[in-house]
């Protein structure tokens, strides 16, 4: 008897130590989870709060979603556009524009350039379409807009043509000599003195500019007081019987439609031109707005877009 409680006591130890034990674990591990629920809850509620958070400031800065100042992508140069620009032209100002219009930086303006340019202009509405005049031209609507976000209503431009004047000369005939009715006075015989003969005036040399037209010809103007490039190019077609056909733009000058016959075609990429190039190279300004000094070279050629 004495033996089986020896066994019997380590025995029902041993069962009561699992009993209490395994209860303990138990009610540690509910413990835990609790603790840990709570967390989660916690945190749950944080991250409400910053969602909350940030939402509000995306509708303070006035976007759907926020944006990490470390993250924003680069912004083009800041540029005040002053000059006008087309195909051909060159420099810093066409880089800045070319970013704006989110195309590669050549600082060029190519073709690439000019369509890029159109689809902006007809999606702000500074043009209604891509054949409007002034479509693909970097002009004072186009910089307006870009510099002061100021949109100037589409006008289309009115087509002037000239005319050659016809020269009339007034041809004063001297009036008859009307016979006196007063006594004729008697006339005393002199022998006048001999005039002396003086030397001829000393001719001015008269200032000069050149006009050359491709397929028509090469000319020389005498210059007038504040003579452009396009008034010498009207006089040249005056004095050697040749048109000239063109469309003024308010605030760019003009565009020169036709020389002698010979007209612009298909306004845009693949179309033919009168481009001005000013002593031999291609003018960054219209011809109305380039001023001439003697000796001066103005020249047309008839080019492709």
């Amino acid at each position: 008897m004495k033996i089986l409680k020896l066994i019997w006591l380590p025995i029902v130890a041993a069962a009561l130590a699992v009993i209490v034990f395994g209860s303990t674990s138990v009610s540690n591990t509910q413990l835990n989870q609790k603790k840990l629920e709570n967390k989660i809850s916690q945190l749950e509620i944080k991250i409400n709060n910053l969602e909350e958070q940030l939402q509000n400031q995306g509708k303070v800065l006035g976007t759907s979603s926020f944006v990490a100042p470390n993250q924003s992508e680069p912004k083009c140069p800041e540029i005040k556009f002053t000059t006008n620009r087309y195909l051909k032209n060159r420099g810093e100002d066409i880089s800045a524009l070319q970013c704006l219009l989110d195309i590669e930086k050549t600082e060029i303006f190519d073709g690439k350039t000019k369509d890029a340019l159109v689809d902006f202009q007809i999606k702000n509405k500074i043009v209604p379409d891509k054949t409007a005049w002034g479509a693909g031209y970097f002009g004072p609507r186009t910089r307006k807009f870009l510099n002061e976000g100021v949109l100037i209503p589409y006008q289309k431009p009115k087509i002037a043509e000239n005319t050659q004047p016809t020269q009339s000369t007034q041809i004063v005939q001297p009036s008859p000599q009307q016979p006196s009715s007063s006594p004729s006075v008697p006339q005393v015989n002199t022998t006048p003195s001999e005039p002396q003969p003086q030397p001829p005036p000393a001719e001015i040399p008269k200032k000069k500019a050149t006009v050359e037209i491709a397929q028509i010809g090469s000319y020389q103007v005498e210059l007038q007081d504040e003579d452009s490039a396009f008034s010498i190019l009207l006089r040249a077609g005056q004095e050697n019987n040749f048109s000239v056909k063109y469309t003024e733009y308010t605030g760019m000058g003009v565009f020169v439609d036709c020389l002698g016959g010979i007209c612009s075609q298909n306004f845009g990429t693949g179309g033919t031109y009168w481009a001005f190039y000013y002593n031999g190279t291609y003018s960054q300004v219209g011809a109305s707005l380039q001023p001439v000094v003697e000796n001066d070279l103005a020249s047309w050629k008839f080019e492709t877009w």
